[in-house]
């Protein structure tokens, strides 16, 4: 946390908002931020940490630290790897900035790094992640979350919320799709019985 206060040059530097997944896994990370208590950096104050923990959606946790409005500085946990390349092209769109490693979860993953020359100690950016200076990042929200809303149903349809992203332009569009579910099932080459 006080690497976060540092990069974000504030002053003063308020309390941070750590994102954390409700893991048993996470629990010596999450008692950490939870234990920082007051102290100075160059001798401006800095406060404690408050947590928000969720249970999962971590792309869209990891894409909320880059969104001030969202009030999260920084996401803390262990994910999997396309959630981490999902979440840096997303970052990579908006400005914001991932740092991971890879984390195996038993002694078979560790032999495979092993045998794949993969290093276990290093910290990939997004640079490393995604590794071009134009990427696109689209989701569509399924369930509702604080980034996406979910699909809304409604008699013969739905309406999806969705977003685009472009890194090159910093471009981040939202629409919203009305489909008819009616008229999907005339031209649809896969029965769409899932709609009835």
């Amino acid at each position: 946390m006080r690497g976060v206060s540092r990069a974000c040059n504030d002053a003063p530097i308020p309390a941070r908002t750590v994102c954390h997944e409700r893991e048993a896994r996470t629990a010596p990370t999450t008692k950490r931020a939870r234990a920082l208590r007051s102290s100075e950096i160059a001798g401006r104050p800095i406060a404690g940490a408050s947590i928000r923990l969720i249970a999962d959606g971590d792309v869209s946790a990891a894409i909320a630290t880059a969104r001030p409005e969202s009030g999260i500085d920084v996401l803390i946990g262990i994910g999997g790897s396309p959630e981490a390349v999902l979440a840096a092209a997303a970052l990579a769109c908006i400005g914001g900035e991932i740092q991971c490693r890879l984390w195996p979860r038993d002694d078979s993953e560790r032999a495979y790094a092993a045998e794949a020359g993969l290093d276990l100690d290093q910290v990939m950016t997004t640079a490393d992640l995604v590794g071009i200076d134009n990427v696109f990042f689209a989701a569509t929200g399924v369930t509702g979350g604080e980034f996406l809303r979910g699909v809304d149903f409604f008699g013969d349809g739905a309406v999806t919320h969705s977003v685009a992203m472009r890194s090159k332009t910093g471009s981040v569009r939202y629409m919203d799709a009305r489909h008819n579910f009616a008229r999907l099932r005339k031209i649809s080459a896969v029965q769409l019985d899932y709609l009835d």
